[in-house]
């Protein structure tokens, strides 16, 4: 568990995420390249997480550790369900990306979800398959909230089903704090 402080003075006990996360990225990425590449965006995750820049950060749901723990649980469940490497890869990236340019609210989800996917195509396009990009760009789309997009395989599924099971989390209080301080921050 790590401690982080949020923009008052409690401290949020979340898991130890990012460690999770290298290990799924050393299991399922053999590519030295893409291997440094997601691990290195992994880092600047946290690293702006924790930022001076916005105090309210880590009393958002949105955050790095909502899309590491939906990363991490999607995971599990492509292993329970016995997807082959060249499936997890698909998911995991969907799963890394699905909201990493969100608005905390102050944006339409189909516009976080767009950002999410040029950042994905910017960060990897050159150094990975890309039809693997295009699967995970059609799987973000899955979870563009209000639900538009019916999930079509199981890959969406998944990503769907891991983006909504926050409250299985050990921190799951602080996703449902975070999610609250968003719709108070919609439209604003």
């Amino acid at each position: 568990m790590t401690d982080i402080k949020d923009a008052g003075t409690r401290t949020r006990n979340a898991p130890d995420r990012l460690s999770k996360i290298k290990e799924i990225i050393d299991e399922i990425f053999p590519e030295p390249t893409v291997r440094y590449r997601l691990k290195n965006i992994a880092n600047v995750m946290v690293e702006n997480g924790d930022g001076d820049e916005d105090a309210l950060l880590v009393t958002l749901y949105h955050t790095y550790q909502h899309i590491f723990a939906v990363v991490i649980r999607a995971d599990e469940i492509a292993k329970k369900s016995n997807f082959i490497i060249y499936e997890r890869k698909i998911l995991f990236i969907a799963a890394l990306f699905h909201d990493y340019y969100h608005g905390y609210g102050k944006g339409s989800d189909v516009v976080n979800v767009c950002k999410s996917i040029h950042a994905m195509i910017d960060f990897l396009g050159a150094s990975i398959d890309s039809q693997i990009l295009n699967d995970a760009a059609d799987a973000i789309f899955c979870t563009v909230f209000p639900f538009r997009v019916r999930p079509e395989n199981e890959i969406e599924c998944i990503l769907r089903d891991a983006d909504l099971t926050m409250s299985l989390e050990p921190d799951a209080e602080w996703f449902a704090e975070g999610l609250q301080n968003e719709f108070k921050i919609a439209g604003k």
